[in-house]
């Protein structure tokens, strides 16, 4: 399944691509497709053999990108476990599983470990402030 996800990942794809992923709450045709990467303002790229567009995953909003790594990791699961809700636990493991194979993934999982880190400092320095805040009386 992470083979299949990286693979997928390693190369630009089509409107026609991500639509034949079938992810809930996304379209599954390609006009459907091609909408919604115009309202994101997905970066699209000339397609190598002439006509049309292609776009890379990595432009995809992190949520899309988040529901196509679902995708592939839950292939052999039923429609209703499919649906359940992401965990971002599930998310950081399924980046760090592709991050070992892929050098694009390394770089996204550790861009999100940082930012992690980073979320986790202010949350101490909260703490340690309101803290201080106690301890002098206010």
């Amino acid at each position: 399944m992470i083979v299949d996800l990286v693979k997928y990942a390693s190369k630009p794809r089509t409107a026609s691509e991500f639509a034949n992923l079938r992810l809930p709450g996304y379209s599954a045709t390609k006009q459907g497709t091609f909408e919604k990467l115009y309202k994101f303002k997905v970066r699209r790229h000339p397609r190598p053999s002439g006509g049309g567009y292609v776009f890379w995953f990595w432009d995809l909003p992190e949520e899309w990108q988040n529901d196509i790594m679902v995708h592939f990791m839950r292939q052999d699961r039923t429609k209703e476990a499919i649906k359940q809700d992401v965990s971002q636990k599930e998310i950081d493991a399924i980046l760090y599983a592709a991050s070992t194979m892929d050098e694009r993934f390394a770089l996204e999982w550790s861009k999100r470990e940082k930012h992690l880190d980073a979320v986790h400092k202010k949350i101490i320095d909260l703490i340690v402030a309101c803290g201080e805040r106690r301890d002098n009386g206010f």
